[in-house]
């Protein structure tokens, strides 16, 4: 026989209510173009970072149409591109600064899968989208404000360093940083991860395999504001 009480089941409904996550939107990049052009059928990278930013859909009816969810705390950047393979993001101009929390993740994409080796064994993880930065085109900044976020399962190389940050409680791992998408042949790259103002709780990889990551030689160093 089970038994409860009013007040025993107060305490269950109200720790439901506090441990419910915050409202949050799911926005799918569907394209690996880097235009900014609403109603053309497809979602950048661009402008779901934009999106996120904003905190709206940016009155891109494409962005609408995904139903994304109320913006807030949790918002996500998912990926669904058409076809096979490797997919990269090649931005003809400086990338958005993130300035929202916001969860980054490639291995969303259909084909991609993190890594389940141990330690021991070798990474099998099977990135899917690339990110080819340039020289002109700047990294992939986590601004100061954008506390909390992650980016997780995105190859990032090409620039001299492939992501900032300037924000507290960021997570960075299962990437392959500063290399191709085998892991295995170095694309440029001097840092792969800056850190300004020293921020608080940066985690690097992590103890789980899906966070293991491939990378050219992270080295994280502290440099004043910019990108």
């Amino acid at each position: 026989m089970i038994h409860f009480s009013f007040r025993s089941t107060l305490f269950a409904l109200m720790t439901l209510c506090l441990s419910a996550p915050g409202f949050a939107a799911t926005i799918a990049v569907t394209s690996t173009d880097d235009t900014v052009a609403p109603a053309d059928g497809k979602v950048t990278l661009r402008e779901a970072i934009l999106s996120i930013n904003a905190g709206n859909d940016l009155g891109d009816a494409d962005i609408a149409a995904q139903t994304p969810g109320v913006y807030g705390t949790g918002d996500a950047i998912h990926f669904n591109i058409v076809g096979a393979g490797v997919h990269t993001i090649a931005p003809g101009s400086p990338v958005p600064d993130i300035t929202k929390p916001v969860l980054i993740d490639g291995y969303t994409q259909p084909g991609s899968s993190p890594n389940t080796n141990a330690l021991n064994a070798g990474i099998n993880a099977v990135p899917t989208i690339e990110i080819d930065l340039a020289p002109s085109t700047g990294d992939l900044h986590i601004a100061a404000g954008a506390d909390g976020t992650t980016i997780r399962g995105l190859v990032l190389n090409s620039h001299f360093d492939e992501i900032s940050v300037a924000a507290n409680n960021v997570t960075i791992a299962g990437n392959f940083i500063g290399t191709d998408t085998s892991g295995t042949i170095g694309k440029r790259g001097t840092f792969g991860i800056v850190v300004q103002s020293l921020p608080d709780n940066l985690t690097v990889g992590g103890p789980a395999a899906a966070d293991r990551r491939d990378s050219g030689g992270i080295e994280l160093a502290a440099r004043p504001g910019g990108d």
